[in-house]
């Protein structure tokens, strides 16, 4: 299955009421669908699986289940935070066939087989794998809705989150984690503050909610014992070397085009956050408020997902009515709304 028929089969559900959770058997109708997958060559449905796209790159095994269910049953899997792809996003936008379609449907479909394989190798099978491109019903407004509020716990649940900077180079790696201080190496710190994910809402929640964390670069090299969330440690002590050897910050910062390019520590507080889990209103509105969305409610839910508040879902898609809703929880609390 590939082109048109791949997105149609992956992205739309007729209704949610044909869906079942593979442990309780409950239908998905007003809940939110949590689906994994699995990546295979031999053609074979699993006992316990909910369905399976064959398509050139292997057999798609899906897993449909409530995420109470997940927790209860204690299910294992790695979840994918990362920046979508312009040609994917044009095509999910679409909210039907097009002429990005073929492209996109290529896309989606060698970037999650490439992810999956990649977390693979000798000794280890890869756990069910949640990636948005696969695990989201993406033209099927109903159920694409309901998961939207329980992003934060989807993240937080996952046994490994896997970072996957499509923009990260082996080489940048490679002259990042040098010993000695090199014109490479300051290179490279710099490189890595201008990744684009580090510029979106959406995954800078799904990193500060990430339990354990792991990288996948622009080559699909997987970095299953490297525990440096992001690179963010190694770009911090790269950075602190360089100030100690230009002596004023301000001199390394004209040097690297600070304004022009980003720098650790225009990056806000990713790492402490990360920490923490939650922020109170003001931190959290302030680290968010730095990065890009689509549309304001991906704000709204980015922030939820990241502040001292009550879980709840919207009551409405009006941004500012919302957003008071949030800092009013927060007040209940006894968080401040002051940084």
């Amino acid at each position: 299955m590939e082109g048109e028929r791949l997105l149609e089969k992956l992205w739309r559900e007729p209704t949610e009421e044909n869906l079942q959770c593979l442990q309780c058997q409950k239908s998905f109708k007003g809940s939110p669908l949590i689906r994994t997958f699995r990546i295979e060559q031999a053609c074979s449905r699993r006992p316990g699986s909910s369905a399976v796209v064959s398509t050139s790159r292997g057999h798609i095994i899906l897993f449909d289940r409530y995420m109470d269910c997940v927790v209860s049953s204690k299910i294992l899997f790695s979840a994918v935070s990362h920046v979508w792809d312009l040609n994917i996003s044009k095509a999910q936008q679409q909210q039907k066939a097009g002429p990005e379609t073929p492209e996109a449907a290529r896309r989606v479909l060698d970037t999650s087989a490439r992810i999956y394989n990649g977390i693979e190798r000798p000794g280890y099978e890869a756990r069910e794998l949640w990636l948005d491109y696969i695990s989201v019903p993406q033209w099927s407004d109903a159920l694409r809705s309901n998961i939207l509020p329980i992003m934060d716990k989807l993240f937080s649940t996952a046994e490994t989150t896997v970072l996957y900077f499509d923009d990260v180079t082996p080489n940048v790696v490679n002259e990042l984690y040098k010993d000695e201080r090199t014109p490479e190496r300051l290179s490279s710190v710099i490189s890595v503050c201008n990744f684009k994910y580090f510029k979106r809402v959406w995954t800078a929640m799904e990193f500060i909610r990430s339990e354990r964390a792991r990288t996948t670069i622009s080559n699909y090299t997987y970095f299953p014992d490297l525990d440096d969330p992001a690179f963010l440690g190694q770009i911090f002590k790269a950075w602190k070397d360089e100030v100690r050897q230009h002596g004023k910050v301000h001199d390394l910062e004209r040097k690297v085009q600070m304004g022009k390019n980003q720098v650790p520590w225009s990056l806000g507080t990713p790492r402490q956050a990360k920490l923490l889990k939650r922020m109170n209103f003001a931190m959290a509105t302030a680290l968010l408020c730095k990065r890009g969305c689509r549309d304001r409610m991906d704000f709204f839910h980015a922030l939820r997902g990241i502040v001292r508040a009550r879980s709840f879902k919207p009551n409405s898609s009006d941004f500012k009515t919302e957003y008071y809703r949030i800092a009013w929880e927060c007040l209940k609390v006894g968080t401040t709304l002051r940084c």
